[in-house]
């Protein structure tokens, strides 16, 4: 009987954990130029950070065992950098909870801090707001992402 005790809270204690991954998936054979800014809450934990990561792409998806080191330039609440042709890079984690709109209320004071992002290629820019964010990043792979081809 207290085996199996001990096994129902093993149970409930290792119950299963997830991250959301906010990328952007760079499809073409040319480097986009991105500039990324954020608000920094004092209070919670923020979902997008001044931590970018850039990894190769495989088919469809971002190839995990294939880190790329990028200059980033950063200040207190954005950063610049250039996503390689055929790459990706995460901007924000979401963790143990499911993306669904910019205004949910997120557990444990997670803050959806997205400000602005703008994406130039080929001399043309795209630039997508907090309130624009849903028109462009979409649930795809496993990913909340927004590609470029």
């Amino acid at each position: 009987m207290r085996f199996l005790a001990v096994l129902l809270c093993l149970t409930l204690l290792t119950g299963c954990s997830f991250v959301e991954n906010f990328v952007i998936l760079n499809h073409s054979e040319e480097d986009i130029s991105i500039h990324f800014s954020y608000s920094n809450s004092s209070t919670g934990f923020n979902i997008f950070d001044s931590s970018p990561d850039v990894y190769s792409l495989q088919d469809e998806v971002l190839n995990w065992s294939d880190r790329k080191e990028v200059d980033v330039k950063k200040d207190s609440s954005s950063y610049q950098l250039f996503l390689p042709a055929n790459c990706g890079m995460v901007i924000g984690r979401l963790n143990n909870e499911h993306f669904e709109s910019v205004n949910q209320e997120f557990i444990n004071g997670r803050k959806f801090n997205f400000e602005q992002l703008d994406l130039t290629i080929k001399n043309k820019t795209t630039t997508i707001y907090k309130s624009t964010f849903s028109d462009y990043f979409v649930r795809k792979n496993g990913y909340i992402q927004f590609s470029v081809h």
